[in-house]
């Protein structure tokens, strides 16, 4: 049975049972944990996307930890239940030696991981596997993937990464942005389908939390700690994609595999941007069979 540090349940009310909480690179991280069940085959760490949280993977972590893997899933800050200080670097470099800090904490005897993630948290897993390549035993790329890093001008850093933007953001989000038909529209627009009321509720969940929206500006105003590469990339490179991705069109799959010979690219027939929420059975039995072979 696996001990997680005492103190990770330091909390009043876990926003999930399978919650903790990890202090790391000066900064309180909430995750989710689902232990394998049965014989364990490996340990996957799920990274989401822009405005996702620990949410994006409900209907994923369950099915592959009762398949035998570790499953992590973490809000990369400033986004779900996780800490959003001011004097805090949340680049997607930033983000890649936050993810290892929390690895190392919560599970300091497994040495290899499977990073799985979705839109720009495939480029955090690109970044992750920059700085240990040799730990990484697949990446798993889900409507997104590659090299990606932004150095925002000085003159956008000023702009973005003040009191009265905070303020104004944090403002804008709650009075207009972070509404129920606000986010229907935009999952709408992202899964290519209707989203249910638990779809909305439950990100509207995140997005509610105190600072999201002024750390967003922050977050774009924040520069890369270091420039990540692709030269040690696993031999295992998988993209999934959403036939019908408005955000990120298919052809950047396409792109991406033909740039990537060792990889593979599923396609999903009518799926949008989030495939693993609307298409999850597909996702779930792909990764599964990627992970067997």
């Amino acid at each position: 049975m696996i001990a997680f540090p005492s103190d990770t349940l330091k909390n009043d009310t876990l926003p999930f049972p399978e919650s903790r909480f990890i202090n790391a690179e000066n900064i309180r991280t909430h995750c989710r944990v689902w232990l394998a069940q049965g014989e364990e085959k490996g340990n996957i760490l799920f990274i989401h996307g822009f405005s996702g949280s620990t949410f994006s993977w409900r209907k994923n972590a369950t099915a592959l930890a009762e398949e035998g893997y570790n499953v992590i899933a973490l809000d990369l800050p400033p986004f779900g239940f996780s800490e959003k200080p001011s004097k805090h670097n949340y680049s997607v470099s930033a983000n890649a030696v936050l993810i290892w800090k929390v690895l190392e904490i919560l599970f300091p005897d497994k040495k290899e991981w499977i990073f799985a993630g979705h839109s720009m948290g495939a480029n955090t897993a690109f970044a992750a596997n920059a700085l240990h390549p040799e730990r990484v035993k697949a990446l798993i790329c889900i409507d997104g993937g590659g090299i990606m890093t932004r150095n925002p001008k000085w003159f956008s850093r000023v702009l973005l990464k003040n009191p009265i933007t905070f303020y104004t953001a944090e403002l804008a989000g709650r009075l207009y942005f972070f509404k129920y038909k606000k986010i229907e529209k935009l999952l709408l627009s992202a899964y290519g389908q209707p989203p249910d009321k638990d779809a909305v509720e439950g990100y509207l969940r995140g997005l509610n939390q105190k600072g999201t929206a002024g750390r967003i500006m922050y977050a774009s105003a924040s520069r890369e700690i270091f420039v990540p590469t692709d030269k040690d990339l696993p031999s295992k490179l998988l993209f999934i994609w959403g036939e019908k991705d408005q955000w990120i069109p298919v052809k950047s799959g396409y792109a991406l595999h033909e740039r990537y010979p060792q990889s593979e690219l599923l396609i999903i027939k009518d799926a949008g941007h989030c495939p693993m929420e609307t298409h999850p059975n597909e996702v779930n039995d792909k990764i599964r069979e990627f992970l067997k072979n």
